[in-house]
């Protein structure tokens, strides 16, 4: 029986996380014990290494009161930043799994951080491909410039749309110039 009461303890530990706590929380004990799990350079513009428990993927983790690991980043943000909104994420400039440099660290969606993966050549999926090269695409850049020339001649959309075996909302983004734009 004493091992489910443990068990169930540590389940609801788990389920909590930094957004019950803000900076204000926070004490010059918790900035030590933190600092003295990372690495700063000389440098301030080079990446703190968290040098205590990371996950597989190599993000630093703390035990922090009974909320148990959480992100060493996340904490590090709160810590020398300020309050976020727990929804978002703490996404790194450096994109050094290990790194809790607060000037590395910034509040993003999970979008921003897919796009700045992406910008960086770090997607493990190329983007897809556009336009002709899109393995399913019944359009090119003759079909696109007679569709445009044939609707500024008055065809309706739904007339283009059977005439060139496309669906109605395809056949729109080419007429409103919202897909094939480069097509004069």
């Amino acid at each position: 029986m004493g091992t489910m009461v443990i068990f169930v303890m540590g389940l609801k530990m788990a389920l909590k996380s930094l957004r019950d706590i803000s900076k204000s929380d926070l004490t010059i004990t918790d900035k030590v014990r933190f600092m003295d799990k990372v690495s700063v350079p000389f440098k301030k513009n080079e990446c703190w290494e968290w040098n205590a428990f990371k996950n597989k993927k190599g993000y630093g983790q703390i035990m922090y009161r009974d909320l148990g690991n959480v992100a060493a980043h996340r904490f590090s943000y709160l810590l020398f930043v300020g309050d976020f909104e727990q929804k978002k994420i703490i996404c790194r400039k450096c994109d050094n799994p290990s790194c809790v440099n607060p000037n590395h660290l910034f509040v993003g969606t999970h979008g921003d951080n897919m796009r700045d993966k992406i910008k960086k050549g770090r997607a493990k999926n190329p983007p897809l491909n556009l336009g002709v090269k899109h393995h399913l695409s019944k359009v090119n850049p003759d079909i696109g410039k007679e569709i445009r020339n044939l609707f500024l001649q008055g065809a309706s959309q739904t007339y283009l749309a059977t005439k060139f075996s496309l669906h109605i909302s395809s056949m729109h983004n080419i007429c409103r110039n919202k897909t094939w734009k480069n097509v004069k």
